[in-house]
């Protein structure tokens, strides 16, 4: 899924939840979203949950490795992507059979941007307060330094740009 805002992809989850029979992970109200952290329905990971599926066990950069040059194997970036998002899958997957931790669509997180704690907890959910959300993964026009694992980013969360797209958790 491409060209959704971080609210649209809140309400996906929901909505997905609910087609299943879960109890959604989110309250909506306006733009004040809330998350039910005992529902067991579909949500945004956290932006650790994210970083860990993406490494896949590993310390590297990437998935496969501290270098870039196999990142064509891995993942749609400004080198093989033509512009064009892909469908997902297309490439390899990292050790975990996860397609498209690197590369193809920004994907939005449940965190707010802001700094990281020096001292992170274990699954820190990010700053308490602030008008943007944390994408990661890098994307289709993205240079591969941009699709490492660790790499961040953010934008506001009406931003329906072609390049951001979601990925979802379930307890």
């Amino acid at each position: 899924m491409e060209r959704v805002t971080w609210f649209e992809a809140v309400e996906f989850a929901n909505r997905r939840s609910l087609r299943a029979g879960l109890t959604p992970a989110y309250t909506i109200s306006g733009t004040n979203v809330t998350w039910n952290r005992g529902a067991n329905g579909y949500r945004l990971p956290t932006e650790a949950e994210w970083e860990f599926a993406a490494r896949a066990g590993t310390t590297t950069q990437w998935s496969f490795g501290d270098t870039n040059g196999n990142i064509d194997y891995y993942a749609w970036t400004n080198r093989n992507s033509n512009g064009m998002t892909r469908e997902v899958g297309g490439l390899g997957s990292n050790d975990w059979g996860l397609y498209d931790m690197h590369g193809n669509v920004w994907e939005w997180v449940w965190d707010r941007w802001g700094a990281l704690d020096a001292n992170p907890a274990t699954n820190p959910t990010g700053a308490a307060a602030g008008g943007l959300r944390v994408l990661r993964g890098g994307g289709l026009s993205s240079v591969p330094v941009l699709a490492r694992s660790a790499h961040r980013d953010g934008t506001g969360p009406v931003n329906r740009d072609g390049r951001l797209g979601l990925r979802v958790a379930r307890p």
